[in-house]
């Protein structure tokens, strides 16, 4: 399985991380981000962990919650 980080992805996760900064820390910041990034790494042997996606009628598309 591959995991693409689009350009949306990114975009967005840089506005969620200014977001935590400015209402927490840095550290809090960096924390999120590496948890976050240990969960997508989880995915590579665990791929259908998570639900069917809702907005797509495919099996193999799933709803990363985190």
């Amino acid at each position: 399985m591959q995991i693409l980080e689009s350009d949306l992805f990114t975009n967005e996760l840089n506005i969620i991380l200014s977001f935590i900064v400015r209402k927490e820390s840095i550290k809090v910041k960096n924390t999120f981000k590496n948890d976050l990034y240990k969960a997508l790494k989880k995915l590579d042997f665990m791929p259908y962990k998570f639900r069917k996606s809702l907005a797509f009628d495919d099996e193999n598309v799933r709803d990363f919650i985190f």
